[in-house]
């Protein structure tokens, strides 16, 4: 026991001895051979990218005639309709017009008694022949119709005459006392009536502005009511009319139709009333009597009265005469507060579905004159003003003022459906049927049968009567064109189709890095499969030359548009794996098929995947020529057709070398991939390089380490590393092989062997140009560079590479150096005590 105690101590006392030394005594090493590790916090950043394709393709129309044989006008007609553009309300027959109100009452006015005072005769020419004219509120009247009544001084003539019944809100009644003589007729004067207010019965007796007569007016108000009908508001506001027409067979209209259209205003930025007109005659005549001539069939006027909404005329459009000769038209706007006054032209584009029966557009003279210089408003039927017009022309063009035949208000007016115009363009077949005729003594050239020529579908659109008389009467050389309906056309269509796809750039690198020190920046790309996006832009330009009907002239149709198709690649291929029906399941059998058909041909599909992928192998494909089959089945046959005495000699090589070779192929082995390319710079290649400057990502999820080495005494702690340029490329390559291989047994002794021939075609799409780019140009990220050495003095020279440091004892060593010395006095004094 004491003998083991004392081995302890020693033991004690050698291992003090031997950590005092480590502790205490100064300790010199080198690093020269010791590697450094520095510990970087790593930052990662995702980049979200689209990588993104476009192609502009062009597609060319070659220019195409059509020639039709017929024109059938019922098959446009049954398309038309309505006969209005959108935002303008039609109102017609007994339909309330939404936002009037007026006051207004039934009232019938009767002339009862007229007392003549004096007869402007004498006693020698005996009595005066005198008649009336009445005018109210609805119209004009002689009385009697035809003749006059003989009558005296000093007579009173007993009449019942109603001159007016209906509904009015202001009434207004002229008498006018004339007899008639053989030269000059003599004015016995007139009475005037008017009431704006409410009327009640009375009976008032009025005596004559020339004081030669007394005139009995009876008035009965019969019942009140405030709304007004389509009907009531078109009939209430006719144009009064005169008939002024040079020849004796179309002077009276052979019917009068109208509707009221609602709409906005653009010249007055109102919503107006505009009270539609058309005048029809059934033929239109030059001259008279004998020399009378018959220009056309049918024959179609316009007069528009527009309203505004406390139903005052604001504005009045007609075709007015111009030479009573020759067929002219102007059109002319007299207008309330006018913008401005004088002659303009306007182009106009007609109805899409009016196109092949008045063309396409026409340019339309007018003038615009102040209402104030329209001085033939008299008092309308329902009780407001109305425009006094006179049809003037054998052509009936209008114009204002008293004409020679007073007509009035003494004419009904039809409601002006869209059957009525469906009927009127109908007369363009039998336009396009007939003759056309020339009329010499006005060298006037016309067709027999007069369409009709109107573009009625919107009354708000300036000039407001839209007549393409030109395009389809005026100009006989298109109307003759019309007659054999031909066309031309060219398109040509530009598409570009875009192809898109969303992916992230993951990063990793360290922000803060030591001089002279190694450091790797990852590159990690991810090609999101389920958000491929095929986006196409188009644009079609359709340009006509065509004389079909009377679509003449040149027009082009552009339109343009986009739309865009979003295609879950990913998802597709992930369902068509899950049923079975994916599309390498259709290879395999497509393979089958193509190997099964060119057995004879000596030729083998070894394998072909198909991966629809955005990123790594699309197509991978083997195939081999059988060379030694296609040998030993042609040579023997071909010697023996050319050389036949060597035949059997060939035959017999060939069957002893089938015995020992088992195939000689040749190989190609095709490859399609994608991949994504880009370039990786520093800021400034003075602080470090790179261990590449081209990257290439070529998985879907492909990583790319590059490692960056920091310069061990940089100039600058700023240092940048860019990644730009980021497109899809494509890898296209085949790689040909010689491979050939010995029957059984001699492949036990000789293995089969390959020969690498080359790779032929091989093409690699590479930047700038074809490629599929990514919408971020560079990436950049910043790093700082830490232990950049400074300048120092010392006075110890170690050798290049190596530094040396010195340890000094602290008070580790001393603590240890104590405990030691107080060891060797107890051991020392116990082997004393132990001697004693």
């Amino acid at each position: 026991m004491k003998m083991r105690r004392h081995k302890i101590l020693s033991l004690m006392i050698i291992y003090s001895f031997i950590f005092g030394l480590m502790f205490a005594l100064p300790i010199t090493h080198s690093n020269a051979n010791i590697k450094k590790v520095i510990s970087t916090a790593v930052t990662t950043e995702i980049i979200p990218l689209q990588f993104a394709h476009s192609e502009d393709i062009s597609i060319d129309l070659v220019e195409t005639t059509v020639e039709a044989q017929d024109f059938n006008g019922s098959e446009f007609l049954d398309n038309l309709g309505p006969f209005s553009e959108e935002g303008v309300d039609i109102y017609l027959g007994s339909t309330p017009l939404s936002g009037i109100s007026l006051p207004q009452q039934y009232v019938q006015v009767n002339i009862t008694e007229i007392y003549i005072f004096n007869a402007m005769e004498n006693a020698l020419q005996g009595n005066g022949e005198i008649y009336f004219k009445f005018w109210s509120n609805s119209g004009y009247m002689r009385y009697p119709v035809s003749g006059e009544l003989s009558v005296g001084d000093d007579t009173t003539i007993p009449l019942d005459e109603i001159i007016f019944e209906g509904w009015l809100h202001n009434l207004s009644v002229r008498v006018e006392v004339w007899e008639s003589d053989v030269d000059t007729n003599d004015y016995l004067g007139h009475v005037v009536y008017n009431q704006t207010n409410a009327i009640t019965n009375e009976t008032i007796v009025i005596n004559s502005s020339e004081g030669h007569a007394d005139v009995n007016i009876t008035v009965s108000a019969m019942g009140t009511k405030t709304e007004v009908t389509a009907t009531e508001l078109i009939d209430g506001y006719k144009p009064y009319l005169f008939i002024d027409d040079e020849t004796s067979g179309t002077e009276e209209p052979n019917g009068v139709y109208g509707r009221v259209c609602r709409g906005f205003d653009q010249e007055t930025s109102l919503d107006l009333w505009a009270l539609q007109y058309f005048f029809y005659w059934d033929i239109e005549t030059f001259g008279t009597s004998i020399t009378q001539v018959q220009l056309h069939q049918y024959d179609y006027e316009e007069v528009l009265l527009f309203l505004d909404d406390d139903l005052r005329p604001i504005r009045i459009v007609y075709d007015q005469a111009q030479n009573p000769v020759y067929p002219e038209h102007e059109f002319v706007i007299y207008e309330r507060n006018p913008s401005q006054t004088g002659s303009f032209s306007e182009n106009v584009s007609f109805s899409e579905g009016l196109e092949p029966f008045l063309g396409t557009n026409l340019t339309i003279d007018y003038t615009v004159h102040a209402m104030s210089t329209f001085n033939n408003l008299v008092p309308s039927v329902i009780g407001g003003e109305t425009a006094q017009l006179t049809i003037d022309t054998f052509y009936h063009a209008f114009d204002k003022g008293v004409g020679s035949n007073e007509t009035g208000f003494d004419y009904t007016v039809q409601n002006l459906t869209d059957s009525t115009f469906k009927d009127w363009y109908s007369h363009l077949n039998e336009s396009l049927h007939g003759s056309i005729h020339n009329i010499p003594v006005i060298s006037y050239t016309t067709p027999e049968i007069s369409p009709f020529t109107f573009d009625p579908t919107n009354p708000f659109k300036k000039p407001y009567i839209i007549n393409a008389w030109s395009n389809v009467m005026d100009d006989l050389e298109a109307f003759s064109n019309a007659q054999t309906q031909d066309f031309s056309l060219s398109a040509a269509m530009n598409l570009t189709v875009t192809l898109a796809v969303e992916a992230a750039l993951t990063i990793e690198y360290p922000e803060i890095v030591q001089a002279g020190e190694e450091y790797t920046i990852n590159y990690s790309l991810e090609m999101f499969d389920d958000t491929l996006i095929l986006t196409t832009d188009y644009a079609m330009d359709l340009n006509v030359s065509t004389d079909f009907w009377f679509l003449s002239g040149e027009f082009t149709l552009i339109h343009e548009g986009s739309f865009t198709i979003d295609i879950p690649l990913g998802t597709i291929n992930g369902i068509l794996d899950s049923v079975g029906v994916s599309p390498q399941s259709f290879v395999d059998r497509i393979v089958d098929n193509v190997n099964e058909a060119l057995t004879s041909y000596y030729l083998e599909v070894e394998y072909f995947t198909l991966s629809p992928q955005l990123l790594g192998p699309v197509v991978n494909t083997s195939v081999r020529l059988h060379f030694w089959d296609i040998a030993k089945d042609f040579i023997p046959a071909i010697v023996s057709s050319l050389a036949p005495p060597i035949y059997p000699a060939v035959n017999t090589a060939f069957r002893v070398l089938d015995l020992l070779i088992s195939h000689i192929d040749l190989q190609a082995h095709f490859l399609l991939e994608t991949m994504v390319t880009s370039t990786v710079t520093l800021s400034d290649t003075g602080l470090g390089h790179l261990s590449q400057n081209n990257v290439e990502f070529n998985e879907s999820s492909a990583q790319v380490p590059v490692t960056l080495t920091i310069d061990a005494t940089p100039p600058s702690s700023e240092l940048q590393v860019t990644l730009s340029n980021l497109a899809n490329g494509v890898n296209l390559y085949t790689d040909w092989y010689f491979d050939a291989g010995l029957e059984t047994p001699f492949n036990y002794y000789i293995d089969d062997f390959t020969v690498y021939i080359g790779r032929y075609p091989s093409y690699e799409m590479y930047l700038p140009s074809g490629l599929i780019e990514a919408n971020v140009s560079s990436i950049p990220i910043d790093l700082t560079i830490e232990g950049i050495p400074t300048s120092t003095t010392s006075t110890t020279t170690s050798p290049p590479g190596t530094t040396t440091t010195t340890t000094q004892a602290g008070p580790g060593g001393l603590l240890l150096e104590s405990i030691l010395f107080l060891g060797i006095i107890y051991c020392w004094q116990h082997i004393k005590r132990r001697r004693k």
